[in-house]
């Protein structure tokens, strides 16, 4: 999953980078973007989609060139034995649009359980209204300066896992689009900073102050266990027990 994201960002860095170079790099990148995952597909769609916007023409079907050739990598190497099956019994579409409200709940609140601290529960539930705030709003504006292959990208790709009922992989599942995500939540601050700087940096000082005190009982516990030794490697009854 990490290969993955870097592959992408990657992709990201040097997609609208002219040279014959730079064109041969993307295309290794994107080709192994495929191999490393099968949802890496949905990566060239969007650069596809992307094209077709720019300018409608049928050069845009050359961000579909990796694809075959992936598909061969793959036959060539695991015959037909290449996972995908696992992935197709998860598919039921006999209640689709339950399955697509559901998976909405549930991938928010896990992206936004991911910005959650030691803190009163009171505190993560404004944390985390801000970061919902943020990233709806913030995706908006990035979009209005100029749409890019990866807002695509995103789009399409939490369109598909919001389709698809398998929901253990977790966190895991919204990893390729979290970077997208925070980039997302810059953007959203960057702009309410321009509108609105004064009241914005006091807000932001005033919220920093109070969540920064929300961590004195966390501090506290801390201070007071500082002598007491936690399980694990350092502990004197693993050092017995290695040294058996």
């Amino acid at each position: 999953d990490f290969l993955f994201v870097l592959l992408m960002i990657l992709a990201v860095l040097i997609y609208d980078q002219e040279g014959r170079i730079n064109k041969t790099l993307y295309f290794i990148l994107v080709l192994l973007l495929c191999l490393t995952k099968p949802i890496g597909v949905v990566w060239l769609i969007a650069d596809f989609v992307y094209r077709l916007i720019k300018k409608f023409s049928l050069k845009a079907l050359w961000a579909l060139v990796p694809l075959p050739l992936a598909v061969l990598i793959q036959y060539f190497t695991f015959g037909e034995n290449n996972g995908m099956s696992w992935y197709e019994q998860w598919m039921d579409f006999s209640s689709f649009g339950a399955t697509i409200a559901h998976n909405a709940i549930y991938y928010s609140q896990l992206f936004l359980t991911a910005f959650e601290q030691e803190v009163p529960h009171y505190m993560n539930i404004i944390i985390k209204t801000f970061i919902a705030i943020f990233v709806l709003f913030g995706a908006v504006v990035k979009i209005k300066r100029g749409l890019k292959v990866e807002d695509i990208f995103v789009l399409l790709y939490l369109l598909l896992v919001f389709c698809y009922p398998y929901t253990k992989g977790g966190f895991r599942f919204l990893l390729p689009v979290f970077p997208f995500l925070l980039v997302y939540i810059i953007s959203g601050v960057e702009k309410l900073n321009e509108r609105i700087m004064p009241t914005f940096k006091i807000g932001a000082t005033v919220f920093a102050i109070v969540l920064l005190l929300s961590y004195s009982i966390n501090i506290k516990q801390i201070i007071a266990q500082t002598n007491k030794t936690e399980a694990g490697p350092q502990d004197e009854a693993f050092t017995e027990c290695r040294n058996y």
